[in-house]
């Protein structure tokens, strides 16, 4: 069994307040969750306003299917929230 991490920095842009950086972040969170069917959370920068840490990870048996699901899940963030900007990511297999 093969388990495969994403850690995505981003940065939130004009973001004031810790509760606006919530209400950015709890969306991507939970829509990653419900379309890929992994545990993703904020992991990092929990008080740094206009950044955040997500990590997603998933568990399967195959470690090229893990690379490129987790690649997959990179793509969709950037595609899919253009207000956000991916300061840098990183995909690690255990």
């Amino acid at each position: 069994m093969k388990i495969g991490i994403l850690t995505v920095i981003v940065y939130l842009g004009d973001i004031q307040s810790l509760k606006a950086k919530r209400s950015v972040l709890s969306p991507i969170i939970a829509r990653l969750h419900k379309a890929f069917n992994i545990s993703v959370g904020e992991i990092d920068r929990q008080d740094v306003w206009n950044q955040g840490v997500l990590a997603c990870v998933m568990v399967a048996n195959d470690t090229q299917f893990l690379q490129h699901a987790l690649e997959n899940i990179h793509t969709y963030i950037e595609n899919q929230w253009r207000n956000i900007e991916v300061v840098e990511y990183h995909v690690e297999i255990l």
